[in-house]
């Protein structure tokens, strides 16, 4: 008998964990599902959207759902991704005068 791969059963409680928050709305995950869902798009396609690689589109769907942009640029800042694409995924409207 072969002992399982630590960095996959690592992986494989990640999807788990990603799941479960798809169904919370305090979660990025389930505000990416919802647009995902709605778009019909794959999480390839999402990360290209955002600018992130799939690994970063992960961290980012177990952050917390951003409700301003100093959030999304906290999160993109620590997970990657173009926070103006987040923004606009999320309906988050830039402030007057920031870039």
């Amino acid at each position: 008998m072969y002992a399982e791969d630590p960095d996959r059963a690592g992986r494989n409680a990640i999807r788990q964990i990603i799941e479960k928050a798809k169904t919370m709305p305090r979660f990025l995950a389930y505000a990416l599902d919802q647009y995902q869902q709605r778009e019909g798009i794959g999480d390839e396609a999402l990360a290209s959207l955002l600018w992130c690689t799939v690994k970063a589109l992960e961290q980012l769907r177990l952050c917390r759902t951003p409700v301003n942009m100093t959030e999304v640029q906290q999160a993109t800042n620590r997970f990657g991704g173009d926070p103006k694409a987040l923004a606009a995924i999320l309906g988050i409207k830039e402030k007057e005068g920031e870039a």
